[in-house]
C-alpha cells in the first residue's frame, strides 16, 4: 500500500536487490519517486482548475469523467473523452479536485463508504454538483460489486443539485 512507506521500501528493496541495487540507492529512488508523484498530482490539480476556471469565465460546459483508473485507456473508454472534446466541451477527471475542496461525505451519501475509489467518486460528484458548469459522465465497466452501488449512489448525490449523471456502460458494447 502506498499508505505504508515501510512496506513500500521493504517490497521495493526485495525486488531491486536481485539486480544488485543497494538499500541506500533504493531509498533514494523511492524518495525521488514520491517527490515526482507529489509534483504530478499538483500539476493535475492545477491544470484541472485552470480548465474549470476558464470554462466558467467563458460560460462553457465542463464534463467530469468518473471511473476506474484504467478508463483513461482509449481502448477501454472507446475514445469517449476525445469525442466529448471534439464537440467543444472540456473534459476533466476526478483527480483534479483540490484537497481543500473535498467534502464531508458522511453527510451526503446513503451507503457505507468503506472503499477508496467509491469515496473519491462520491466526493467528485458532490464537487461537480456544486458547480454550475460541470456535469458528470460516469464510465462504468461492471454492473456488480461496489461499481453497481456507485452508479446508484451518484444519481441521488447529483439530484440534490438538480443534475443527473450520464452513465456509459462500456462493458456492454
Amino acid at each position: 500500500s502506498f499508505n505504508s512507506p515501510e512496506v513500500i521500501e521493504k517490497s521495493c528493496f526485495e525486488y531491486v536487490s536481485q539486480f544488485g541495487v543497494d538499500k541506500k540507492t533504493c531509498k533514494k529512488a523511492i524518495k525521488k519517486a514520491e517527490a515526482a508523484y507529489v509534483e504530478y498530482k499538483r500539476r493535475v490539480i492545477e491544470e484541472g482548475q485552470r480548465i474549470v476556471k476558464k470554462a466558467e469565465e467563458e460560460n462553457r460546459l465542463v464534463i467530469m469523467l468518473l471511473g476506474r483508473a484504467y478508463h483513461v485507456d482509449s481502448l477501454v473508454n472507446h475514445k469517449a473523452p476525445e469525442m466529448i472534446t471534439a464537440i467543444g466541451v472540456d473534459v476533466i477527471t476526478e483527480d483534479c479536485i483540490p484537497v481543500d475542496d473535498q467534502t464531508d461525505m458522511d453527510k451526503n451519501v446513503h451507503v457505507l463508504s468503506q472503499w477508496t475509489l467509491p469515496n473519491r467518486l462520491y466526493d467528485a460528484a458532490i464537487w461537480a454538483g456544486e458547480r454550475n458548469n460541470v456535469e458528470v459522465v460516469e464510465l462504468n465497466s461492471f454492473g456488480c460489486g461496489p461499481d453497481a452501488i456507485v452508479v446508484d449512489e451518484i444519481k441521488p448525490i447529483l439530484n440534490v443539485f438538480g443534475k443527473n449523471p450520464t452513465v456509459l456502460r462500456i462493458d456492454e458494447i
